[in-house]
């Protein structure tokens, strides 16, 4: 056999496929059947051994459904009983076998083939082994391959941390297609229908943690409508489905040990390119007692009025207590999927003109039934768009589950050899249930750091919450805690720190370090795992370049890219488009210019700048795209403000050219205001924030004036002013008052995960959508049929802290949602919301 699960689910990036297996079914082209549901495709008969749990939460019918053929031969193949390549329908599959994105360029590339008739029901007895899969690789900055072994610039730290490696050749350049405007990936061509062309995007992400939504993201360049020439209409569909939940339970009864497809069941979601339809839940994880609120959001984006629509939302009531309807029509379930175990409420609009838009809250309280996992589904129908119309759903687990968050900080993070650095980890419980520091399985609780292999831990430094106790067990550069470990309740922290020493004779470089825990999740039963990689970096003997800043606006078709850079002549310059470069060149008198594939709206650009001698920098501000023929903010007859000045009437605009005209403070515009060598927050000293409108450290709070525009002015009138030395007269957000509010080891935005922006006033994230339950090996399909690009995937699959752009950030949902972004035509941009629905943690294999 050889090989490995974690092998197997560590071939991760983003893969198109020409193969007319992979087509969408139903293609659109019978009436009803535009839309990939949870109840049309091709019937899984017979059906994978593990899905009874997941088709229960999803709300399936008895008979269970595969939106393409090759998934369906995959899981004859490796995931029902008496699997034609496999001898129980379990287990990891054959060697080099059984990857959901088996093609050429991954670790498992084998597919199973079929011998039989395509055109006649698919069967068990017809599927055979067969040579590479159809999945072709897309250049995405993270991916990775399963190879063992250890590739710079991502070593491998530790045996349930990472088993991939990245996804690149002997140059280190990634692998795959570089997809940019110029070498889009091939479109129907109805001249010549015969030509391959894309007939699905896969995102495989390797592993989705619970309490964290994920997006991806890809780009529609439109050649010709409708979208679906078949269906005849303008619409792309997506699905999520996973792998096994790998987390042990107490009792020793599971332990993760099955391949991804003896859990194939796809969530499927669809977006129409004429309707918005979104339905959002605020809560990840819920209790009994805790209220749940739904927001239904539609827009008609059409030419012409839709008629008779009616919005529907289902829910069970065995879980949920109605309390505010929100003005609509309480109902027993009619024109629910289930009637029989949901109840509706339901909003009716005789015309939905274009343009015209609507939003709906409901608000339940939970139960506390049987079920561990509550669907809530909205259905949007009009006479236009008849049932089943079109059908969006939102999950909340309900049960006490640990959701960690990990942070781990190096004090100082710039050395010479020898030294001594402080390390600080944090380990944050934002779920419902307590992670506990007694009763995991097989060994004690604990946490595991892998250091940097030139560093090594300093005897009796370890405290907890101050105190000191006992050192780790030391293999190698591999710390293991267990002295000192508390339980962490819903809300709580646990905080320790310790000395590690830098050796003489280190390598001039940057280190970096992993943080691993292990506790028991009381509610669930189960001992969990969590991990991340590329923590607390140090650099030793060298520097880091400063981010460059890359010029905007950048119109669509444009071919170069152009800024400036704080670093000297020779600066080597690297352009990046979603975290994969398409440029480089070579600075000069703090300018340059890099050719570039032509660049389309919306993609977004941005650089990084490596002087001679440093390192790489962090990358600079993504600049997005702007449609060709688009206007400047400070050129388009709007107040885009909304100061009461338009255009060159607003001081803040510079030019006509000015894509923004909201004021920029001083302390974040990228010029050295005050002429004393350092520029903005973080490097001058008079920048007390990003909003701080002077790099001289005037205090606004005692300068007479109304800076703020409150009609209160200074201290101790103004309430923005903490005293009279505050040098501004507005309260500074969370994410850019340079302090560590949440006390999770990171800083302001763009360092703290939990900050959208600089101007977030929490650095604690409030995740919007659905995600629950007990899966991993996360793999997302998404059908697209002309051009795709974006999305940058965590090297280990889960979010990423990677300054490329990854594309973890916060969205609303259902199991998978596709939604549309209010963009010109020119390169409509849609929003993939990947939502696994059940629970993913990671153990050793």
């Amino acid at each position: 056999m050889g090989g490995s699960l974690s092998q197997l689910y560590a071939d991760t990036g983003i893969f198109y496929s020409t193969d007319g297996r992979t087509t969408r079914f139903p293609d659109g082209s019978s009436a009803g059947e535009d839309f990939l549901t949870i109840f049309n495709g091709i019937p899984l008969t017979p059906e994978p051994t593990g899905i009874g749990n997941l088709a229960d939460m999803l709300g399936a019918g008895s008979t269970r459904y595969a939106h393409n053929q090759w998934d369906v031969i995959q899981a004859f193949a490796y995931g029902v009983d008496s699997p034609a390549l496999q001898s129980r329908g379990r287990g990891q599959t054959p060697h080099r076998f059984g990857s959901p994105v088996a093609g050429p360029q991954t670790w498992y590339p084998r597919e199973a083939a079929y011998t039989g008739s395509l055109a006649a029901p698919l069967t068990v007895g017809n599927v055979v082994a067969g040579l590479d899969g159809p999945w072709s690789r897309i250049q995405t900055m993270g991916q990775e391959t399963g190879r063992m072994g250890s590739i710079p610039p991502m070593p491998d730290p530790g045996m349930a941390m990472r088993i991939g490696v990245p996804a690149v050749d002997g140059s280190g350049d990634l692998v795959g297609h570089l997809l940019t405007g110029d070498a889009a990936l091939p479109a129907f061509d109805s001249a010549s229908p015969a030509t391959p062309y894309t007939r699905a995007l896969r995102y495989a992400v390797g592993e989705l943690v619970v309490g964290e939504e994920y997006l991806a993201e890809f780009s529609l360049r439109v050649l010709a409508t409708p979208l679906d020439p078949v269906g005849m209409s303008d619409v792309v569909c997506a699905e999520v489905f996973g792998g096994d939940a790998s987390a042990e339970r107490v009792d020793g009864t599971k332990g993760g040990k099955d391949n991804v497809w003896r859990y194939f069941i796809p969530a499927p979601a669809c977006v129409s390119l004429d309707l918005l339809f979104d339905l959002d839940v605020d809560h990840l994880v819920a209790l009994v007692g805790d209220r749940l609120t739904y927001t239904i959001h539609g827009q008609n984006l059409k030419t012409t009025p839709e008629t008779g629509v009616v919005v529907r939302h289902c829910y069970n009531s065995g879980d949920l207590l109605l309390v505010s309807d929100g003005g609509g029509v309480r109902g027993s379930g009619a024109g629910c999927p289930d009637p029989a175990t949901q109840d509706d409420v339901s909003f009716s609009t005789a015309t939905l003109d274009p343009g015209a838009s609507y939003t709906y809250s409901l608000e339940f309280d939970v139960r506390g039934g049987a079920n561990r996992t509550t669907v809530g589904r909205a259905i949007y129908t009009s006479n236009e768009l008849p049932a089943p119309g079109f059908q969006t759903v939102a999950f909340t687990d309900l049960e006490a589950l640990t959701i960690l968050d990990l942070a781990l900080t190096a004090t100082p993070s710039s050395v010479t050899a020898p030294a001594s650095v402080s390390y600080t980890g944090t380990i944050a419980n934002r779920g419902t249930g307590t992670a506990a520091a007694t009763g995991c399985r097989g060994t004690p609780c604990r946490i595991i750091v892998s250091l940097p292999p030139e560093f090594s831990y300093s005897a009796g430094s370890t405290t907890v919450g101050g105190s000191t106790v006992g050192d780790p067990a030391i293999s190698g550069s591999t710390l293991t805690f267990t002295a000192g470990l508390a339980d962490i309740p819903p809300g709580g922290r646990f905080t320790f720190a310790f000395d590690a020493d830098v050796r003489s004779a280190t390598p001039a470089g940057a280190y970096v370090a992993g943080l691993e825990t292990w506790f028991a999740d009381v509610g669930a039963g189960d001992t969990v795992s969590d991990a991340r990689a590329n923590l607390a970096e140090v650099l030793v003997d060298v520097a880091r370049s400063d981010a460059p800043t890359v010029t905007s606006p950048i119109f669509a078709g444009a071919t170069t890219v152009s800024g400036t850079t704080t670093e000297p002549d020779g600066t080597v310059i690297r352009v990046f488009l979603a975290g994969v470069e398409i440029g480089t060149a070579t600075a000069a008198g703090g300018t340059f210019r890099v050719t570039v594939p032509t660049l389309f709206a919306d993609q977004r650009v941005s650089a990084t700048a490596r002087a001679p001698g440093e390192l790489e920098s962090l990358p600079s501000a993504e600049v997005r795209v702007l449609a060709l023929g688009g206007v400047a903010a400070c050129s388009d007859g709007i107040d885009n403000d909304g100061d009461g000045l338009t255009d060159l009437d607003d001081p803040d605009c510079e030019s006509p050219s000015d894509a923004d005209e909201a004021h920029v403070p001083e302390c974040a515009d990228g010029i050295d205001n005050d002429m004393d060598g350092d520029t903005d927050f973080g490097s001058d000293l008079g920048c007390r924030s990003v909003l701080d409108d002077s790099e001289a450290g005037a205090a606004e709070c005692a300068d007479g004036l109304d800076n703020d525009g409150d009609g209160m002015i200074d201290f101790p009138d103004d309430p923005g002013c903490a005293s009279a030395d505050d040098p501004y007269e507005r309260s500074v957000p969370a994410c850019s008052n340079g302090l560590d509010d949440d006390m999770d080891g990171q800083i302001d935005f763009p360092l703290d995960r939990g900050c959208s922006s600089a101007l977030d006033d929490s650095e604690i994230r409030t995740a919007m959508g659905a995600d629950a339950g007990d899966v991993d090996g996360g793999v997302a399909l998404a059908d697209a049929s002309i051009a795709a690009d974006g999305g940058a995937l965590g090297a280990d699959g889960g979010p990423r802290d990677d300054p490329f752009g990854g594309v973890d950030r916060p969205g609303s949902g259902c199991g998978c949602r596709v939604g549309l972004s209010n963009r010109p035509a020119s390169g409509l941009l849609m929003l993939v919301g990947l939502v696994l629905v059940w629970r993913r943690r990671r153990t050793a294999r």
